[in-house]
């Protein structure tokens, strides 16, 4: 759901990564889009398929059928069994896989360049071909339902599903991506295949490409194995659900977990997702999160000087409806009060943000963003993931080519700028609690609405 600081300000620093690199984009007559980067990758190539379906493009009532097609897709087709399939893939890929999200579903390879023929002949296949039966998805159901109880960690079982039904009111970004139970159970054939026919189409696919292999190369190969492949006639335009962005009510969750052996109080900050217009306000907004939680600014004061908490981090969700969020987390130390803690964080983001948000501080992020760019040169595989999450996160190749000028362009009046758009008290619409016993001075356990 949320990506945290480490990852966030990886993609930060990955924007350098393409100011030796050239990104290029060509779209096949039928709509499939296709991006190549070319680099040194020890005769691989890390390739993969986006299809732009995932969990919030459920039917209302069958939460999962995404997540559900996923597994399926690994049954076989017309033209080959499953037991052939799983056969083809493990010889011709040094590692596959896939993964599905609310907002997406990607099917990922990383092979030795003389079996990209095959394996993209077995995507093609899929594509076009995949066979199900009753049987199958019986089977898969029980696998999937599996998944779902070894997946109900302390957190997601009393927590998560709280804050989620209260950060989205109406869209599908309230249910896990695996779906619920009562949902799983009514997923059938006719649902799957529905949903196949509806979204593994070329125009709503694309094919990303990083490693020794040409620009040319690569669009000959889709051309051999995709190009007949015919799109689909009907409009699968993404149904965008805006939710009110200020409902005049706060919420504070708290709960004793047992399970967890340390209090911890997450505040978040909800606001238009307009305050970050253009990659460079996103790209902002990240090097804000790394400045005030950086070791000299607010963990500096919270955890050594003032001694209340033990840590922290801070994420971001900006791609979700029209609405975005930034979430502080902070572990407690025993016998730390919660309002002691968010009234200290409060008074530095209200008194002395500035005062963290130095020169220094933002020539340090970019020392950052120049050192991890280097180190990443030298990894394909991270390149190739982060296309795949530039893609997700709606950037165009153009904004991917010109990520590295961005950057450089960015000035302290900038990140001031944002930071006072973002962390506005006003803005903070939940407070989640929780503590490892009834004993927790803190806990009166029950959730409230506040308005």
């Amino acid at each position: 759901m949320i990506k945290h600081l480490l990852f966030i300000l990886c993609l930060v620093f990955h924007s350098h990564l393409f100011a030796s690199l050239s990104i290029y984009e060509h779209t096949l007559k039928n709509g499939l889009r296709i991006i190549v980067v070319s680099t040194n990758a020890n005769g691989k190539v890390y390739w993969g398929i986006l299809y732009k379906v995932g969990s919030v493009d459920d039917p209302e009532c069958k939460i999962g059928v995404s997540h559900f097609l996923e597994h399926m897709m690994f049954y076989g087709t017309d033209n080959m069994s499953k037991e052939q399939l799983q056969d083809r893939l493990r010889k011709c890929c040094i590692s596959y896989g896939a993964n599905t999200s609310a907002d997406y579903t990607h099917y990922h390879h990383t092979v030795k360049k003389e079996f990209l023929h095959e394996s993209m002949q077995i995507e093609a296949d899929r594509m076009q071909h995949l066979k199900i039966n009753d049987d199958d998805v019986e089977k898969e159901r029980n696998v999937i339902l599996e998944e779902k109880a070894r997946d109900v960690t302390p957190i997601n079982k009393y927590m998560d599903d709280v804050v989620r039904h209260s950060l989205y009111l109406y869209s599908n970004y309230t249910s896990p991506t695996i779906g619920h139970e009562h949902h799983i159970t009514k997923i059938n054939k006719k649902s799957i295949i529905k949903h196949y026919k509806k979204y593994y189409v070329p125009n709503n696919a694309t094919l990303i490409f990083v490693g020794d292999i040409q620009k040319n190369e690569a669009i000959e190969l889709a051309e051999k194995y995709f190009d007949k492949i015919k799109q689909t006639n009907k409009p699968i335009n993404r149904k965008i659900v805006h939710e009110p962005l200020n409902t005049g009510i706060n919420y504070f969750v708290e709960k004793s977990i047992p399970e967890i052996k340390i209090q911890t109080l997450e505040l978040t900050y909800t606001f238009d997702k307009s305050v970050l217009t253009t990659l460079k306000d996103w790209n902002v907004a990240t090097f804000l999160m790394g400045m005030l939680f950086s070791p000299i600014a607010v963990i500096k004061i919270m955890k050594d000087e003032k001694n209340l908490i033990s840590g922290g981090d801070i994420s971001i969700v900006t791609n979700r409806g029209n609405r975005a969020f930034l979430s502080v987390r902070m572990q407690l130390r025993n016998g730390v009060s919660r309002h002691i803690v968010e009234e200290e964080f409060l008074k530095i983001v209200r008194y002395s943000r500035d005062k963290f948000l130095t020169e220094e501080l933002l020539i340090k992020q970019k020392e950052k963003n120049e050192n991890f760019w280097k180190f990443l040169m030298d990894s394909p595989e991270a390149i190739f993931e982060d296309i795949v999450d530039s893609v997700k996160d709606g950037l165009t190749v153009c904004d991917m080519n010109n990520r590295a000028e961005i950057v450089e362009r960015i000035t302290l009046d900038d990140v001031r700028s944002i930071a006072s758009k973002i962390l506005k008290e006003d803005n903070i619409t939940h407070r989640v609690y929780y503590c490892p016993s009834l004993s927790c001075s803190e806990f009166s356990g029950k959730s409230s609405r506040k308005p």
